[in-house]
């Protein structure tokens, strides 16, 4: 696991006992709050995800009107879920701040805000201002060093995947390795980005993404050592 999923998995748990406290205040009971809390949290994972995905991909304004309603309605599926199990359908019993949508925005909103400029100063603001360019098809390319999930060899040529789409590439992945500085193999055919590895075993890597990747026995001591200094 890289020093990035480290930090999510710390915050977002760090984020969970600051709810709970906050709860706590509305609900009288640490229980009930961290139950309440964990309902809640949902909300804020999603604002996450979809905030880092407008972001990145530059996407239209008003992307961030669907991010909001995202974040109300899992919010409120939430309080309704909090009003059923933990309050047993008792209206005096169940906070109504908690369906107030100023209040589930003002408390996603700042802990997506922190989150997002945390990482960016501390993850990725180096990484991103690195671009290369080739040609794919004929075509100029332009990208930034942190969005090449990994580099693939298929005999005479090779492709570079980013999240959502591939660029063809006439460059050897022996050239690659030593244009993509940081960038480790794990296969004779693979040149992988660390930033996105997630997790890995003796005889595989997986992405963020989902994405599986061998690791030869070749190159099974060299990845594993890596991995190794990095935890």
């Amino acid at each position: 696991m890289n020093a990035l999923w480290k930090f999510r998995i710390i915050y977002w748990t760090g984020a969970l006992v600051l709810l709970t406290g906050i709860f706590t205040s509305f609900t009288g009971g640490v229980s009930t709050a961290f139950m309440l809390a964990t309902m809640s949290l949902p909300s804020a994972l999603w604002g996450s995800w979809a905030s880092m995905e407008i972001l990145n991909k530059k996407k239209p304004w008003f992307y961030w009107i669907y991010n909001g309603l995202g974040v109300l309605w899992l919010s409120y599926v939430g309080a309704i879920a909090g009003y059923w199990f933990l309050f047993e359908l008792d209206p005096e019993r169940f906070p109504s701040v908690l369906v107030n949508p100023m209040f589930a925005l003002f408390w996603t909103g700042a802990l997506v805000f922190a989150q997002i400029t945390i990482e960016r100063k501390k993850f990725t603001e180096g990484l991103a201002e690195v671009f290369i360019e080739f040609t794919s098809q004929r075509k100029p390319v332009r990208v930034a060093l942190n969005k090449i999930l990994y580099v693939e060899s298929r005999d005479t040529f090779t492709l570079l995947h980013m999240e959502g789409l591939s660029y063809t590439t006439t460059r050897s992945i022996k050239d690659w390795s030593e244009v993509l500085e940081g960038f480790i193999r794990t296969h004779r055919s693979m040149l992988v980005n660390p930033a996105h590895v997630e997790s890995h075993s003796s005889s595989q890597v997986v992405l963020h993404t989902g994405v599986q990747l061998p690791i030869s026995r070749t190159y099974k001591e060299h990845v594993n050592s890596f991995f190794s200094s990095a935890d």
